[in-house]
């Protein structure tokens, strides 16, 4: 006991010793800070291409946002995406900032450009339903598109002559109705809206997704973020809404030719909605698979959820989850490999759900 004692002492004398040794004019704690690292978001590639995370709906303090251009590349950077748009509204400006809409974007791709992160040129026309708010995408000037100059049906028009990509934002916005209007079904025909926000922020819209995968437009998902996004979302349990879109390359024009083909999945708060075979190839390929021990009419398998995202299987009323980022191991019937399984939170029409099987063979 003395001779703990003596040694618990001798370690409070060193601390306290040190303690006198430092610097009594500056003194920084390099472990109270957080360090600039990057999350990773593991959802796998597939069919082929590079499955991007993006954000295509952010705000800073160029219009009624809180955020800095700067800070939205930094905080996208580190919470593993790999390309954001700014899409400040052209309506509502503080009076004591630049009158320039293009401003934001350019301090964001300035910074961007330092780190990594693609950031799109665009600007957010905003108006009452039943025209709403649409996101311009690859534009190349902001000032162009200032919803008290310009009418809605000619600035839909100019940015589709320039090649703009179009997306009809939050439908259900804010009478919770998101059914569309002449003006939306006009310029879908069209092909000039590309794509409608099945997810916005903390909102859902299914019927979106009928409307998106009937005329072979894009669904996406948006954050829509106007305060620092770790505001919007506890980010230690979830991830924010985002877009995951399947491109060729890792690059803008790769980015602009997945949106103008549809191919995208929306994703947000655990949950997939899109295309079925896109879905499909993103659940299958979210596993490693182990034959442990192979018996008759049975098999004890290893099946490690290598994703970000936890899967909920129904079969026949009853529902098992797959953790993500964890194993399971189970024992499983051969005559059951095939079994079909209806996937929870993965959404391929409004009330339909997509189908799988579990990737054993």
């Amino acid at each position: 006991m003395k001779t703990t004692i003596f040694l618990l002492l001798f370690c409070l004398n060193i601390a306290f010793v040190t303690g006198q040794n430092l610097n009594p004019q500056y003194v920084k704690f390099d472990d109270a800070t957080r360090p600039e690292v990057r999350t990773t978001i593991r959802i796998p590639d597939i069919l082929g291409f590079k499955t991007l995370k993006c954000d295509f709906h952010l705000h800073t303090y160029f219009s009624d946002g809180e955020v800095t251009p700067t800070m939205r590349a930094d905080e996208a950077w580190c919470e593993g995406l790999d390309a954001i748009a700014i899409t400040d509204h052209n309506k509502y400006k503080k009076s004591f900032l630049s009158t320039d809409y293009n401003m934001s974007y350019n301090i964001a791709k300035k910074r961007g450009d330092e780190i990594g992160l693609i950031v799109i040129k665009g600007v957010e026309y905003t108006d009452k339903k039943p025209v709403g708010h649409l996101n311009f995408l690859f534009i190349d000037d902001a000032n162009q598109y200032d919803a008290n100059v310009i009418q809605p049906d000619a600035a839909v028009e100019l940015a589709a002559s320039k090649g703009a990509f179009i997306i009809y934002n939050h439908p259900g916005w804010p009478d919770r109705n998101s059914d569309l209007f002449d003006f939306q079904k006009k310029f879908i025909s069209q092909k000039k809206i590309g794509a409608i926000e099945v997810f916005n922020h903390a909102e859902f819209y299914p019927n979106v997704i009928n409307y998106c995968l009937d005329n072979n437009i894009a669904p996406v998902g948006c954050s829509d973020s106007h305060s620092p996004v770790n505001y919007d979302y506890d980010l230690s349990v979830n991830k924010r809404t985002m877009t995951l879109v399947l491109s060729k390359e890792s690059t803008e024009a790769g980015i602009k030719e997945a949106l103008f083909a549809g191919r995208t999945v929306a994703f947000s708060n655990n949950t997939l909605a899109g295309k079925e075979e896109y879905i499909k190839a993103i659940f299958s390929n979210s596993f490693d698979v182990v034959r442990l021990v192979e018996e008759k009419e049975q098999v004890l398998f290893n099946l490690t959820n290598k994703s970000d995202i936890t899967y909920y299987l129904e079969f026949e009323g009853r529902t098992a989850s797959l953790p993500a980022n964890k194993t399971i191991q189970m024992k499983i019937k051969k005559a059951d490999f095939e079994r079909v399984f209806i996937l929870k939170n993965g959404f391929c029409g409004s009330l339909k759900n997509v189908q799988v099987s579990l990737p054993l063979k």
